[in-house]
């Protein structure tokens, strides 16, 4: 018989060794609180003991650590303090630490809140609330939200390089989700996306991939916040000068294509190709749509403006003949977004270009597919509503993974800063040259696991790691 038929399966040794293990944690963080009694701030006293229990990977884990209260003139007593917790940077009233916190997060990124729940219970971890991971979510996302912004706005430091391009590709688009408690039903989650290019992946330039792609969305109280968090982005990450050439592409709304035009006086706009051709398409029907269109690709919009006019007044109703007026004024107000910006790319000169620089050119249209994929699969399509809060700390994780720096994200957003007087390190350094007569006796723990009928090679190496016979030098 082997040792594994003689444990019962491999879940139950996997059992007794998540226990084992947090017995290390428990055992650990009281002799870290022991340390920090002896070295606690001037004027603070202890106030007697308090437990927490923090939910992580391997289960939960009981802090049972000192409250530290500073004397006041007036009467009662001044505000506690943990020292231990302040020394883990463990924020005050979350339950969540650590690598399950991140796994939450990023879960919570791709499945609601219930669901998340529910699969975290089913993997064996700590059984965590929708409600509580939901908070969590959004205390977190709001201080990256925050993060984000300051950084977009110039008012934080990080240490980026910017890169000179000869193009850049910016497309910006927007998705309304259903709006919680409030009298307007919707709000919108604007998005831009931008690029520098493609990169062939096929021989016949069939498959490409964009060239350093990035995303970035959010909940703004104006188009202008949003225009100018945007724009500082753009110039964190790039040097932009006179010869830079900045295409912009707008499925039609005027926050894109008239505001746009406003923070971008000297870029090149463009209405989104699908958008444009479904909105004549809806209008003048598919056919009179597909001979327009053709006289778009060969670059005369005078004569595409002009075919349009001439439809108005064959229009068979009076309803048809408003639809189609309205169409013409919009076609008209944005003109110069027409033409494939290909067409645009010489000052003064109609002329097809597909190459700029080295840079081979091709169609526009991401920002659609950006949207369902990044935002929309996770916020509009299941019927969910959302705060402005909510969505704001939803946005600010899912533009962090749709940039690949969702783990990145998660290390940055700390709690409150640490104020603790010593460190962990300090702690470790120095309580190993005052060991007391026992070093390892605070290792040693019981584990459950071992009361159960089961005896074998196994048991034996579990008891010695328990209780260990060496000692610390």
């Amino acid at each position: 018989m082997s040792v594994i038929d003689r444990i019962a399966g491999f879940k139950y040794l996997e059992e007794a060794c998540l226990e084992l293990a947090r017995g290390f944690i428990e055992a650990a963080l009281e002799k870290l609180d022991q340390a920090l009694a002896k070295e606690k701030p001037p004027g603070y006293r202890v106030a007697g003991f308090r437990t927490r229990v923090l939910s992580t990977r391997i289960g939960d884990i009981r802090l049972r650590r000192r409250l530290y209260v500073k004397a006041t003139g007036r009467k009662g007593r001044g505000r506690g303090r943990f020292l231990l917790d302040e020394s883990l940077n463990l924020a005050p009233r979350r339950r969540m630490a650590g690598g399950l916190l991140q796994l939450a997060v990023s879960l919570s990124t791709r499945l609601p809140f219930r669901e998340v729940s529910a699969v975290l219970s089913e993997a064996g971890m700590s059984a965590i609330s929708h409600a509580t991971i939901h908070q969590e979510v959004r205390r977190y996302g709001k201080e990256l939200a925050e993060l984000q912004e300051r950084l977009a706005l110039g008012q934080a430091e990080e240490p980026a390089k910017k890169c000179k391009v000869p193009i850049i590709f910016l497309e910006v688009d927007g998705v309304v989700v259903k709006r919680q408690k409030s009298s307007r039903r919707r709000l919108e989650i604007k998005l831009g996306v931008a690029y520098e290019g493609w990169q062939e992946e096929a021989p016949n330039g069939s498959r490409r991939r964009l060239v350093r792609p990035w995303v970035f969305a959010g909940v703004y109280e104006s188009v202008e916040a949003f225009w100018e968090a945007l724009l500082g982005e753009l110039e964190r990450r790039y040097e932009i000068d006179d010869n830079t050439v900045i295409v912009v592409n707008g499925d039609g709304a005027e926050w894109i294509q008239k505001t746009g035009q406003e923070h971008l006086p000297h870029a090149i706009i463009q209405l989104d190709r699908f958008h444009l051709r479904r909105m004549v398409r809806q209008v003048l029907g598919a056919k009179a749509e597909k001979k327009l269109w053709g006289l778009l690709l060969n670059g005369d919009d005078q004569a595409y403006l002009e075919t349009i006019e001439a439809l108005v007044t064959q229009a068979r109703s009076e309803g048809e003949k408003q639809e189609r007026i309205k169409l013409l004024a919009f076609l008209k107000l944005y003109r110069e977004h027409l033409l494939d910006y290909r067409y645009r790319l010489k000052d003064g000169i109609k002329q097809w270009c597909s190459e700029l620089n080295g840079v081979k050119l091709y169609g526009l249209g991401v920002a659609e597919t950006v949207v369902d994929k990044k935002i929309a699969n996770r916020m509009k399509k299941r019927g969910m509503a959302w705060s402005i809060e909510g969505a704001k700390a939803m946005a600010a994780f899912l533009v962090s993974r749709g940039n690949n720096r969702l783990h990145e994200a998660l290390m940055r957003v700390y709690g409150p800063e640490v104020m603790n007087p010593l460190s962990v390190k300090e702690f470790v350094v120095e309580d190993s040259k005052q060991a007391s007569e026992d070093p390892a006796s605070w290792l040693r723990c019981h584990v459950k696991a071992l009361d159960g009928p089961f005896e074998g090679p196994w048991t034996r190496v579990l008891r010695d790691i328990v209780s260990p016979a060496w000692s610390v030098v």
